[in-house]
């Protein structure tokens, strides 16, 4: 398989995970205001960044640098996409 068909695949599987959870658990912004340690939010575009930058440098297999690019894609998406689109289904 092509390695831009898999990153896409892998970026939708992330994707519906992330949209599943965020349905299921909720947005969790007070949870994370209130009990967290760390005063900001880990998203897994950072991890997969960091990911990205580790595949990179040290030559990893490639399957991780598949998960790092649909990693970044997918928080790009879920930025512009789908919170947008879920703001405006459950604020109606």
């Amino acid at each position: 398989m092509n390695i831009i068909l898999q990153i896409i695949l892998v970026t939708a599987i992330l994707e519906i995970i992330t949209i599943v959870s965020r349905l299921y658990f909720g947005e969790m912004n007070t949870y994370w205001k209130k009990y967290s340690p760390i005063k900001f939010r880990i998203h897994h575009g950072y991890v997969g960044f960091i990911l990205l930058l580790g595949t990179l440098m040290f030559q990893i297999h490639p399957i991780l640098l598949i998960i790092a690019i649909a990693l970044i894609f997918s928080d790009i998406a879920h930025h512009l996409i789908a919170i947008p689109v879920l703001s405006r289904v459950f604020n109606k």
